[in-house]
């Protein structure tokens, strides 16, 4: 009679064993992955989550009956009126354009659609190391390609 640990009976590797060399190379792929993209790549998917972020609270605000907008500088963007919130998202390592212009304003109507400058929908350009943009549907969906 074979004892039950023998390498006979072994073939293979165990559950716990698969799981956890699964989240050792997660950890260090996630640790290797920050450290090729660099500091301005990361600012630029930062800067393009915080912008989403920001429209859908402003459309939040809108869908609520308040009347806010979300203005952009060069240097920052953030909610003004009732919406606003937090200090303004300071850019670094990236900038912001709607048609050309790194100074614009986005507000929506009651029913959480574009208004004014990106009334119809519009792309808003995160320029960068590595550039990305944000969509504003004309229905007023919201998110970053």
């Amino acid at each position: 009679m074979s004892h039950p640990c023998s390498p006979r009976n072994r073939a293979g590797f165990t559950l716990v064993e698969l799981v956890t060399i699964i989240v050792l190379v997660t950890i260090l792929s996630v640790f290797a992955l920050s450290r090729l993209l660099g500091p301005s790549q990361f600012a630029t998917f930062a800067a393009r989550d915080a912008l989403v972020a920001e429209l859908r609270r402003l459309q939040q605000g809108a869908l609520a009956g308040q009347s806010c907008t979300l203005s952009v500088t060069p240097t920052q963007f953030s909610l003004t009126g009732p919406c606003a919130g937090e200090d303004p998202y300071a850019l670094q390592r990236a900038s912001l354009s709607l048609a050309g212009s790194t100074t614009f304003n986005v507000t929506m109507d009651g029913l959480g659609r574009p208004s004014g400058a990106c009334a119809g929908g519009c792309d808003i350009a995160v320029v960068g190391e590595s550039p990305q943009t944000v969509r504003i549907e004309s229905e007023g969906y919201v998110h970053g390609l």
